[in-house]
């Protein structure tokens, strides 16, 4: 793609030299006018900061400015062209598909829906993208972010290029792989017109592939079972909605907690979906109502240190089989958890032994223990969940159940113990967590409340000056006083 330079974002051109892509558009298209180079990367890199799977965005190694021209440069080595996933097999593009929904579910960051501002990585195997819009960066696009996604997975399995909102259905001959189980994958997602939906689609195709292919007859049928009880992202499922902001010293942010989230809630409750054309597969989503578990809260004295809450990739995770001989009692126990009954089910695979589970099966597990709202099990097991799981249970202004949640959990992390810290105004513990976990702009403003509780204004604009947040800087600077003439003069005499 060397020398080749498109025209983006109305006003935009990528210029793609060797391994290094440059973004240019006119100095007239920042806002406000006049707005520094400095506080331009500085809202970028906070923008990125704010964003959830923040890994699927590129950052510019350096801005400039150029006659009457801001330029973006960013860095291609290891990237792939988005024209790359045409070579792929279909099963080995589903993957990268998911990582086209994070970015299409992440209503915080509007992007570009043209195949030039996406990039392959092949290593982390997720697709990223370059322009997404800032407070000083506007993106001008009009197309929905689930026909972007459709146009994108299209495009890699034709040989066309769907740009528009309507998304046009392709001649069988416009297929790179005209195998029928593609067909119907395509004639399913033309089919789809939610992003849940799609993404439970595409999830479970790939779970159809990566298990699907070499069962033995006698454990197909725990194979389907598994089909409906799986959670549908990898890794994390962190909730798309933003919650506002909780604190205590700054009563401004506590007023609508509930807003963003009552809408999404029915929409958990076992959702039914058609799998491919020529087949139906039943899936009944496990309830993801986030809320405390009712174990006993005597383990305190058995906590140690913090537990790694670093996602694990799928490539890094043994997901050997289960043991054969288990296949009876896991058809049972998901049995009963496709009719409800949790507690059953987790009778069951607990006398299995969570460590004798494969990976998938561990996964399974899991969301079982969630769907029962046996939470403080789930984040034992998995710390990682600590982060989605927080982050609902505030969104829904749930936050008394972390508390619940900590006092039954036999590990520490630092997810919770930072939520019930700033919850019960224990501003120490807070700020001594604030590197332990992954900031968002809720948290910032949390711990620049503790600092401001505990009256270290110094501090906390040294911590809002770092992380590059203009508000909270603006916030703190009216905590710390300014002398006046008066003063001085005082002081002099």
């Amino acid at each position: 793609m060397s020398g080749l330079v498109v025209n983006i974002n109305k006003v935009g051109n990528l210029e793609f030299e060797n391994s290094i892509l440059k973004y240019r558009m006119p100095l007239s298209e920042l806002f406000p006018e006049n707005v520094s180079l400095d506080e331009v990367e500085k809202n970028l890199k906070r923008k990125l900061v704010s964003l959830e799977n923040s890994s699927n965005y590129l950052v510019p190694i350096q801005i400039e400015t150029l006659n009457s021209s801001i330029i973006f440069y960013y860095q291609l080595d290891g990237y792939k062209s988005f024209e790359y996933l045409r070579q792929l097999r279909f099963e080995d593009k589903l993957k990268y598909f998911t990582s086209l929904i994070e970015i299409g579910k992440n209503s915080e960051a509007k992007i570009i829906w043209d195949k030039f501002n996406f990039v392959v990585d092949e290593l982390e195997e997720r697709i990223k993208t370059v322009i997404f819009e800032t407070e000083n960066l506007k993106v001008h696009d009009d197309i929905e972010p689930l026909n972007g996604i459709k146009n994108l997975i299209m495009t890699s399995l034709t040989s066309l290029t769907f740009t528009t909102n309507f998304v046009v259905k392709p001649q069988r001959n416009d297929f790179i792989d005209k195998d029928e189980d593609v067909i119907q994958f395509a004639e399913m997602l033309y089919k789809i017109d939610n992003m849940d939906d799609l993404d439970d689609y595409i999830n479970t195709k790939l779970l159809e592939v990566e298990h699907g292919n070499e069962e033995l007859e006698e454990s197909i049928a725990v194979e389907k079972s598994k089909k409906s009880l799986l959670p549908f992202n990898k890794g994390i499922k962190v909730s798309n909605k933003k919650p506002n902001k909780t604190t205590k010293p700054t009563t401004r942010n506590r007023n609508n907690n509930q807003q963003k989230t009552e809408k999404t809630n029915d929409k958990k409750q076992n959702k039914l979906m058609l799998i491919g054309g020529g087949f139906i597969v039943l899936l009944f989503i496990l309830n993801a109502v986030v809320s405390g578990g009712s174990s006993s809260a005597k383990e305190d004295e058995k906590k140690g240190e913090f537990v790694d809450v670093s996602v694990s990739t799928t490539a890094e995770k043994d997901d050997t089989k289960t043991d054969s001989k288990y296949n009876d009692e896991l058809l049972e126990a998901y049995r009963y958890s496709l009719s409800q009954d949790y507690n059953k089910a987790i009778k069951i695979l607990e006398h299995v032994g969570y460590d004798n589970l494969s990976e998938t099966d561990k996964t399974i597990m899991l969301n079982i223990y969630q769907g029962a709202e046996k939470l403080s099990k789930v984040i034992d097991l998995d710390p990682s969940r600590a982060i989605a799981i927080t982050n609902e249970l505030i969104a829904d202004g749930k936050e008394s159940e972390i508390i619940k949640i900590q006092k039954e959990m036999k590990t520490k992390n630092p997810y919770i113990d930072f939520e019930v810290a700033f919850l019960k105004q224990d501003f120490k513990t807070v700020i001594s967590l604030k590197d332990k976990v992954e900031l968002n702009g809720r948290k910032e403003q949390q711990i620049v409340d503790s600092f401001v509780a505990l009256e270290k204004y110094e501090e906390g604009l040294e911590f809002a000056t770092k992380i590059g947040n203009p508000d909270l800087v603006q916030d703190i600077q009216g905590y710390i006083e300014v002398p006046t003439v008066d003063d001085e003069l005082s002081e002099e005499e």
